[in-house]
């Protein structure tokens, strides 16, 4: 349908990569033979970019590039459209100097790019897709740090900055750190450091990608003031940017040329002519009036073709061949529309005809051209079936038709229920945590291996201690005693005690202390502590008593010798070796002691503890744990699993402590309470760090804040434990008490009644300073809407959205919004950036809660309950896990019978059978897109989310997403919400629209509806024959048609010129076009084209 829809026939092409091929003039090898176009005057115009028969071959033996040539003319905006992957990036790469060709010539002003690659960078100006850009540097520094690396003119600088910035309407954040910009403003600001210093060549790589319309519109209008003096060439997938612009198109394929040309050139080779559009009214029969229009239009032009047909609106396709009938038909219509049906024109119709286009309800119609997307797709198929010809590929369109059998199997399949399904989800989440862990197995190892490693060294200098040291003491006296203090105590007279005295005393490092024998040596310790007690001698009557100091270990065989002496030397006289304490000394000991095994114990439970934050941060700020519960997934299996997994982490270091224990021989009587230890931590933790999970967003500062957290509280735990008895019963109690508390609180926050009840307590709050703005006019489409919301019953329809209002602090970001969307509907909301409609669709996604109103989804409210489908606008993917592991763990929540079935279908739906197993991490932007669609496309709910779908996606690729949802509208019977910043995308996909200013709905129909309400020009097109006719041609429509605005910029190469028509109440499409068709002939140009304003200029109009 799809190829039908936009291609038709294709034009004769020739074998590709033949030696022998001929070559374009100008153009190197080429695919299509005949597809250049040929302009004299652009071969002696000035090129600032030349390329010859590049080619680039990278190690792997891939050839991105493959006989590249083509020129870029100073003046002109030159477009570099392709499908991903086929050379566009790399081209780019090796005009600014990045990367260098395998061979070729490039040159940039006329110097050689490769070989004085340093002199012509100076030359470029390069804004890639991404931001190189400083947080803390503002809008004005960025530009200033862009003109000293180029050199530019110090002088100039300001100057060339103001004009830049108003250009582009940036001058009121000249002074704002980058940090602070939009993401639009900073594409701004990294258009503006291509610019600055008078760069002569300027390479954009997709500039406004993630703009809205009327950013873009700046960003081009920018361009268009700008180009005279410089060679712009620029990427974009956004088709109806590139016509805007393009003054000349390059399409490459293949890493070759396969098209170039002007727009006018390329839309006459490969586009269908005119795109004629019927609106019917709400009450008419679909089949009936399709049927008749299609009638209506073969009897006037025989070789017109249906289109599309989306909900209220028809379109036709008019070969450019014979627009001169397209007057005739369009009176036709206007006659049905006015109900004069016995006007000359509708006389015209054979007469079955005419008695039944009284049924024919229109309400409005408008033509167009085809677009240059249409275009683009038409080349890339003709292209594509050159290569499947040589390659036997299968023909694109069996490969679509397959697809749509997949999708009714997948649809097909029942769904696993009850306990089956709650044990299948369990496994599921478990299988992702191991496949998390399997790619991070550095973070597993700095968990495991190196808290136990720290553990055992800690046990290790507990066990290497003094005392089990064994030494050779060479000598044993005195000498080698520590300097302390003896005391000597003596009870009348003892054998030998003078001696000993005098022997002591010979010792310089030793001070000897006499007391009296009936004093309580206890006392005399506890005195002499801050003096260091060496040992006491006490001498009575029944022999003589050694009482050594236990601190200082080297002194036992010392004092040990001393009294083996004393006894030989006494003839047998009584002597006690006994060792004492001070008791500060023993409670310092054992401080130290118990501190020193508890506080590696503490810091690696921490080490351990604190990693479990990184996973379930990761996965809640990229989403993908909200498109995990999207499911309809039970939170409570959602923690469990995570605990579970954890628990097990936390078990196996917990195992490998008790084996250390032992091993070291240390704590092996507390075994008992060391196990209740760790699971009352266990307890106590996890909950803590999943608490913190909610509150961060960095994962690394979540988890070495976690660390720092326990090691302070452990500590404190440990000192305060020290200092007081604690193994009481009681204590015991409160550590399972708080540890219960911490559980059941982390369930209580994910608990989506409890979320509820918190924001309406914090919303209560809020509303007496929220004031509501006034009230914008809306148009006829949105009273009638809101009439049917209020209505008691609304039938037929999936969504319904009822006086919406989301506040924040004083400011309304959503503000009373109604809506329906049908059964089988594809419903576009757009808007600018702050508009409302991304807060409009995370309250349809369940990410953020309603300040008031109402929005019902397949009849349940979405703030209690919430199963869609959902794409966000960033990749809600696991970067760790590989394409086809995120699509068979959404299949496998989703409760199918068969997911690895389920998800084949889905790869190949969205082309993505060859990636499959692709890390999600090393996809493009682009692949990871298709599997964010492709996890949509999964649910069995009625409704599908679907936020800038096709972003990043190449045309083609994206048409055939298109296909694929228009598909699941109209087959599957699902309804899609639509939020985009493509216009062409809401006008392929969209039955209806609605557009989203300052939080309200100003305006809501079909697009065809909204151009013909809103829309206030017409757009004339005149291509003349040769550069020298411009002047009388523009003399000639001036005198004509003196409201007609002149908006082409002309070069000495332009020969298409283009005007803006005002449109006029009662402006009749058959008058104007017959009005400009006769202006052409009289003024003999080449060709000549009108039509509407487009959906973009419509909304621009709106939303200013």
């Amino acid at each position: 349908m799809l190829y039908d829809r936009y291609g038709g026939k294709l034009s004769a092409v020739k074998e590709l990569f033949n030696t022998d091929k001929k070559r374009a003039k100008g153009g190197g090898d080429v695919i299509l033979d005949g597809c250049i176009e040929n302009v004299k005057m652009r071969s002696k115009a000035v090129s600032d970019v030349e390329l010859s028969n590049v080619v680039k071959v990278y190690p792997t033996g891939e050839k991105a590039v493959n006989g590249l040539s083509f020129r870029a003319i100073r003046g002109q905006v030159s477009i570099l459209l392709g499908q991903n992957g086929c050379g566009k990036s790399t081209t780019f790469s090796m005009i600014s100097g990045v990367a260098l060709p395998s061979s070729g010539s490039i040159k940039v002003a006329g110097v050689d790019a490769v070989r004085q690659k340093d002199k012509a960078r100076k030359f470029i100006g390069f804004c890639p897709q991404y931001n190189p850009l400083y947080d803390r540097l503002t809008v004005l520094e960025h530009l200033e740090l862009a003109n000293a690396l180029k050199e530019g003119p110090p002088h100039l600088f300001m100057a060339e900055a103001k004009q830049l910035l108003q250009a582009i309407r940036l001058s009121d954040k000249a002074g704002t750190h980058s940090a602070n910009l939009s993401g639009g403003m900073k594409r701004k600001l990294c258009v503006c450091m291509a610019m600055i210093g008078g760069s002569r060549v300027v390479l954009l790589d997709e500039p406004t990608a993630g703009m809205d319309p009327g950013a873009r519109k700046d960003v081009q209008l920018m361009l268009e003031k700008i180009k005279v003096n410089r060679t712009i060439l620029l990427t974009t997938h956004y088709m109806d940017e590139a016509e805007r612009l393009g003054d000349w198109v390059f399409v490459m394929s293949y890493g070759k040329m396969a098209a170039s040309g002007s727009l006018n050139y390329l839309k006459k080779k490969f586009g269908s002519g005119y795109v004629l559009t019927v609106v019917l009214s709400a009450k008419s029969d679909k089949k009936q009036s399709t049927k008749l229009v299609k009638q209506i239009c073969h009897h006037v032009i025989s070789s017109s073709r249906l289109k599309d047909q989306r909900g209220q609106m028809i379109e036709m396709t008019l070969p450019e061949d014979e627009k001169k009938k397209i007057v005739p038909l369009l009176k036709i219509l206007e006659a049905i529309i006015a109900k004069k049906y016995k006007s000359k024109e509708i006389k015209e119709l054979p007469s079955d005809l005419r008695d039944k286009i009284k049924k024919l309800k229109i309400t409005t119609l408008g033509l167009s051209l085809s677009s240059l997307e249409t275009v683009f797709i038409r080349i890339c198929d003709e292209c594509d079936q050159v290569i499947a010809k040589e390659n036997n590929l299968d023909d694109k369109r069996e490969i679509a038709e397959k697809n749509y059998e997949m999708l009714t199997e997948m649809k097909k399949l029942k769904r696993v229920t009850g306990s089956a399904l709650q044990s299948s989800q369990f496994q599921c989440l478990i299988r992702k945590r191991y496949y998390y862990t399997l790619r991070n197995i550095y973070q597993l190892f700095f968990q495991l291996v190196i808290p136990i490693l720290v553990l055992i060294l800690g046990l290790h200098a507990i066990n290497s201690d003094e005392d089990n040291k064994i030494e050779k003491l060479e000598k044993i006296n005195l000498d080698s005693f520590p300097e302390s203090v003896i005391v000597m105590m003596k009870d009348g007279k003892a054998p030998h005690y003078d001696d000993m005295k005098k022997y002591i005393e010979g010792y310089s490092h030793l001070t000897v202390k006499e007391h009296d024998s009936g004093e309580n040596h206890e006392d005399l310790v506890d005195k002499y502590y801050k003096e260091r007690l060496g040992f006491i001698l006490k001498v009575d009557k029944s022999g003589a008593s050694f009482y050594y100091n236990s601190i200082l270990t080297r002194a036992v065989p010392i004092v040990t010798t001393l009294a083996a002496n004393w006894y030989v030397k006494g003839g047998g006289y009584n002597v006690e070796l006994e060792w004492v304490s001070s008791a500060k000394e023993e409670a310092q000991t054992e401080f130290l002691s118990y501190l020193f095994i508890p506080f590696f114990i503490t810091l690696g439970i921490a080490l351990v503890t604190a990693p479990f934050v990184q996973f379930s941060i990761e996965e809640r700020v990229c989403k993908f744990s909200h498109q995990q519960h999207l499911t309809g997934m039970s939170r409570l299996i959602f923690w469990s699993a995570n605990v579970l997994w954890d628990s097990l982490v936390f078990i196996t270091f917990a195992g490998s402590t008790f084996l250390c224990f032992l091993a070291f021989n240390q704590l092996t009587h507390c075994f008992p309470y060391i196990f209740l230890m760790y699971s009352l931590l266990l307890v106590a933790i996890v909950p803590i760090t999943y608490v913190a999970s909610l509150i961060f967003e960095s994962p690394s500062k979540a988890s070495s804040l976690l660390v720092i957290y326990q090691m302070v509280v452990g500590i404190i735990i440990v000192l305060t434990l020290a200092l007081m008895s604690f193994a009481k019963t009681r204590d015991i109690f409160f550590l399972v008490l708080a540890s219960a508390v911490s559980t059941a609180t982390v369930y209580a926050m994910q608990n989506r009644s409890t979320r509820v009840a918190i924001f309406d307590l914090r919303h209560k709050a809020e509303k007496p300073i929220a004031k509501k703005p006034v009230k914008l006019a809306p148009c006829k489409a949105v009273g009638k809407e809101e009439q049917l919301v209020h209505r008691p019953q609304v039938k037929n329809c999936t969504v319904v959205v009822k006086d919406l209002v989301r506040v924040f602090g004083k400011f309304r970001a959503v503000n009373g919004v109604c809506f329906t969307v049908r059964n089988n509907e594809c419903f576009g909301l757009l808007g600018t950036n702050g508009a409302g409609k991304t807060t409009t669709f995370d309250i349809l996604t369940g990410l953020r809660f309603p300040s008031g109103g109402s929005a019902i989804i397949d009849g349940k409210d979405v703030v209690r309950h919430n199963y869609v489908g959902y794409c966000p606008q960033f990749d809600s993917i696991l970067p760790d896990l590989k394409c086809i592991e995120a699509l068979e763990i959404m299949a496998q929540l989703h409760g199918y019978t068969n997911p690895k079935l389920a998800i084949r279908h889905v790869l190949t739906c969205v082309g993505m059978v060859e990636h499959a197993h692709k890390n999600v991490r090393m996809c493009s932007g682009g692949q990871k897109r298709k599997i964010s669609v492709g996890i949509a496309m999964l649910t069995r709910s009625k409704c599908i989310m679907m936020d800038e779908p096709t972003a990043g996606i190449d045309p083609r690729a994206r048409r055939e997403i298109w296909e694929v949802l228009d598909w699941m509208r109209e087959k599957s019977g699902s309804s899609i919400v639509l939020i985009s910043h493509s216009m062409e995308e809401c006008e392929a996909l969209c039955s209806r629209i609605a557009i989203l200013r300052k939080g309200e709905m100003i305006a809501l129909g079909t697009s065809q509806d909204l151009k013909s309400q809103y829309g206030n020009t017409y757009t004339m097109t005149l291509m003349v024959k040769k550069t020298k006719d411009r002047d009388r041609v523009i003399k000639g429509v001036q005198k004509k048609m003196k409201d007609a605005v002149l908006k082409t910029a002309l070069t000495n190469i332009t020969t298409s010129l283009v005007w803006e028509l005002p449109k006029k109440p009662g402006d009749k499409w058959s008058r104007k076009y017959e009005k400009v068709q006769k202006l052409a002939q009289k003024l003999y140009v080449k060709d000549f084209m009108l039509t509407q304003s487009s959906l973009e200029d419509t909304f621009i109009t709106l939303t200013d």
